[in-house]
């Protein structure tokens, strides 16, 4: 039972309250409320000023003067001590428990009528040992400030109302919950013998197994004591700072980006904030909740503007020792740069793994603790929303069309799906909660998540449930593509083929018509693929794509005016020309056979084939003077042909980390 403001009111509700109200429609009795103690509830009973008591555990001396309702929902009893009672600590059950308080004194905070467990646990409080002083308590609130003043050494609450007061008095680091629990305590309704009839009680009775069939009251528990157990857990202070670094690591995410994109402080601000903690603003304003998160814990805001302030001042100092050529780059080693580059980049993964994991966490409980109904829509709704709301809201503000989170990752998805699954539990077994099992269920969701998102980010897994993916191939048809660029060698070795300079004006004129269409037909279905938003990991190979076609382009115009010049094949008459122009030819008719999906093998031979070649015609940039200027002329023509191959070498992909060199050892050229 408690208060809550609403508005201007004060209106009291809670499990017990709710309850009541709902036992009592359809009857002819209505409730009304009246603030006493434990005490003074029970001497009304007695005398008749009480009609009825909530959540009432069976005790025969109760019997006298009271009835007992069928038992409708079990909870627990839990031991509470200082921090640092090295004795009570160590205690893990029951009967350990009793044992110890035969051997020693102890001291126990202990409220007059107040059952703290069933027929056999309160008998044996109610008949103590020698050895266990009962010191007068009048409720919980006294339980805590005699424990704190030392005046008993323990206390036994009921751990729903317990933590919450623990949370809110801020005790957490002074009192503990011990590890012995009073577990499945049958819960009652007292009705007083001197105001209500047994056919009253009756009535009352098929009313409560009403509720419980038709899952009135599990719907009543959802809403009244999940969000306490809810509450206990993501308030925990582990929970708090694990959750913290999530938000980091979505800040994180926000100053790469904006030290890509080249954003001012300011909007370095603007894209970390909405990734970290625009997702909960978001969940609140749709939850209509009385204070936005951030405004009631700061935490959050200040870890994401810390990480905006520590990365600039970090990169800055990074750029101006660079700048000044402090030899940053050069004493780099390789093979470190890429270890350290794996570990941040694990790093990261870890943390925006724990985010998801939290956050979604966070999400559904905060759709519980505002009562949102129905829960099984609105809770994982929330738990989506909070965790992944923020990243749509940063690319919204980046103006980004491509929207990665949306399309291919499965962020959402793991949020959404998790949040169901963790929202579908508490709504089938709200009861078993109050045993003791929400912790465990809830940290074991935690980690679930946590290992599905890290497995994802690290192995690479493509989202499955994309639209159009299935029926577009977009991979397949950048393969595609591919092979029709590869077609478009043969027009290139049509034009310098075995018999180079013997092609007809009109059949020059056909070839050269014949690959501009192709050429043009290739890259309008290229430019159409890009249309269909390619995402980061294809928007690389379409890059490429486009500079090969340029590359074709060039190198297609430059062999058509190769061949259509007759007087060239006077030039051609050395034997070393001969064979520079045989070994051209052989390596035309390679690169139109192998281009397309060239293996390890004969990527090299077509490396070696090429370098050859430009390493010939450098030699003979410089040949004797008697040379005639038409020669010049045809190797100078040869040797640009020949930039352009390495450059479209370079652009395939397979070659950025090896480009193609000039400064190569001088080899034997193929044979034509």
């Amino acid at each position: 039972m408690m208060e809550v403001q609403r508005g201007e009111q004060l209106v009291l509700t809670g499990l017990a309250i709710l309850l009541s109200k709902e036992m009592m429609k359809g009857t002819e009795f209505r409730p009304e409320f009246l603030p006493l103690s434990w005490a003074e509830s029970l001497q009304g009973l007695r005398d008749g000023t009480v009609d009825f008591v909530m959540g009432a555990y069976e005790i025969d001396a109760r019997k006298e003067f009271a009835y007992y309702s069928i038992p409708y929902r079990e909870e627990e009893m839990a031991l509470y001590h200082r921090v640092g009672d090295k004795e009570l600590q160590n205690v893990r059950d029951l009967a350990q428990f009793f044992s110890l308080l035969r051997e020693r004194p102890f001291r126990m905070g202990y409220t007059d009528g107040f059952a703290v467990g069933g027929q056999k646990v309160q008998a044996f409080f109610d008949n103590p040992p020698p050895t266990l002083e009962r010191v007068p308590s009048s409720g919980y609130s006294d339980n805590l400030r005699l424990l704190l003043n030392g005046t008993i050494d323990f206390f036994i609450a009921n751990p729903v109302v317990m933590d919450r007061m623990l949370l809110a008095e801020g005790m957490r680091g002074k009192i503990v919950k011990g590890k012995v629990t009073i577990a499945e305590i049958p819960v009652h309704i007292l009705f007083s013998k001197s105001s209500i009839e047994p056919s009253e009680v009756s009535i009352f009775n098929d009313r409560l197994r009403v509720m419980l069939e038709d899952g009135t009251f599990r719907r009543l528990f959802i809403n009244t004591i999940l969000p306490f157990y809810l509450a206990a857990t993501t308030s925990q202070p582990w929970f708090e700072w694990l959750t913290v670094l999530g938000v980091m690591a979505f800040a994180l995410s926000g100053v790469i980006l904006a030290r890509k994109e080249s954003y001012n402080v300011s909007g370095a601000l603007v894209l970390v904030t909405l990734s970290a903690i625009g997702g909960g603003v978001l969940r609140d304003l749709f939850l209509g909740t009385s204070q936005i998160f951030i405004l009631d814990t700061p935490l959050f805001f200040l870890a994401a503007v810390s990480v905006v302030i520590v990365s600039f001042v970090g990169l800055r100092i990074y750029d101006y020792l660079r700048n000044r050529g402090s030899g940053i780059q050069a004493r780099g080693d390789p093979p470190l740069s890429g270890r350290l580059s794996r570990f941040f980049e694990g790093l990261y993964h870890f943390f925006d793994a724990w985010g998801v994991a939290a956050l979604t966490i966070i999400g559904v409980s905060a759709a519980v603790e505002i009562g949102a109904t129905p829960l099984w829509l609105w809770g994982p709704v929330m738990g989506g929303l909070t965790a992944s709301g923020g990243v749509v809201l940063r690319d919204m503000v980046r103006a980004e069309f491509n929207i990665e989170m949306l399309k291919k990752d499965l962020y959402a998805e793991i949020s959404v799906a998790g949040g169901a699954i963790y929202t579908l539990v508490l709504l089938l077994f709200p009861e078993q909660f109050s045993s003791g099992a929400y912790l465990p269920v809830t940290i074991g969701f935690i980690f679930a998540l946590f290992f599905l998102r890290f497995a994802v980010l690290r192995r690479g897994w493509k989202n499955p449930l994309q639209f159009g993916d299935v029926m577009n191939r977009p991979e397949r048809r950048l393969r595609t593509l591919r092979q029709r660029e590869a077609a478009l060698w043969r027009y290139l070795s049509a034009f310098y083929g075995e018999a180079p300079y013997e092609h007809t004006e009109r059949e020059l004129e056909e070839l050269h018509n014949q690959f501009f269409y192709d050429l043009t037909e290739l890259r309008k279905d290229l430019n159409g693929l890009a249309e269909e938003c390619l995402d980061a990991t294809r928007s690389p190979a379409y890059r490429r794509a486009l500079i090969r076609l340029n590359l074709l382009s060039l190198l297609e115009a430059g062999l058509y005016e190769f061949s259509r010049d007759p007087g060239e094949a006077e030039t051609v008459e050395g034997q070393e020309e001969k064979k520079l122009a045989g070994s051209f030819r052989a390596l035309l008719g390679q690169m139109g056979q192998q281009v397309a999906e060239p293996s390890e093998d004969q990527r090299e031979e077509l490396r070696t084939h090429h370098a050859a070649i430009m390493a010939e015609c450098q030699r003979r940039r410089d040949p004797p003077p008697q040379q005639s200027s038409n020669r010049w002329r045809w190797i100078y023509r040869m040797e640009r042909m020949g930039y352009l191959l390495g450059e479209y070498l370079q652009a395939t992909g397979e070659w950025e980390r090896a480009p193609v060199s000039l400064r190569v050892d001088r080899r034997a050229l193929p044979q034509q």
